[in-house]
């Protein structure tokens, strides 16, 4: 496992999406924290994951860890604009592989989404997280982030968690 000047992030290319397909449903294993509607992801062909990581209104940063050759991928994170509000930015996806939490590397993701928010001159960031989801929390207060709302959901097993809302004025 690599140190922190092995570690690096990146915009996805085209080029990565079997990485992204595979961080993506890998995310997908751990259901207590991730939302539900990406039943779909297993499906998803490359033009699909492309779509998915790269383009004008949204992007995909990966995180790699570069002591091994070729670097092995190991977290990722989206950013999006917000349909309807061209002012606001989407941060969701979030998600780094067991053996590489706790070591602080989602502050990369994180500012990678901050600065591409702020390359396309937008206003403010929203994200959310099930409450349990704690980690998340500390992950996200830390950049400054305010909660603004909690609204009642419901998680992949059936059983209902408010999920956290939060707003990041740029």
């Amino acid at each position: 496992m690599g140190t922190a000047t092995d570690i690096q992030v990146r915009a996805a290319l085209p080029a990565d999406w079997q990485e992204v397909r595979e961080l993506c449903c890998e995310s997908c294993s751990e259901p207590p924290f991730y939302l539900t509607g990406n039943e779909g992801w297993p499906t998803y062909g490359q033009e699909d994951w492309v779509d998915y990581s790269v383009g004008p209104e949204h992007a995909m940063f990966l995180l790699f860890d570069r002591s091994t050759s070729p670097p092995y991928p190991i977290g990722k994170a989206r950013i999006s604009t917000a349909n309807g509000d061209p002012t606001t930015a989407v941060a969701d996806g979030i998600y780094i592989r067991a053996a590489y939490r706790g070591r602080g590397l989602s502050k990369l993701l994180w500012e990678a989404r901050i600065t591409w928010a702020r390359v396309h001159e937008l206003r403010r960031i929203t994200t959310i997280h099930r409450l349990s989801n704690v980690r998340s929390m500390r992950s996200i207060l830390t950049q400054g982030f305010v909660e603004t709302e909690r609204i009642p959901a419901e998680t992949i097993s059936g059983a209902t968690e408010p999920e956290l809302v939060y707003e990041l004025v740029l």
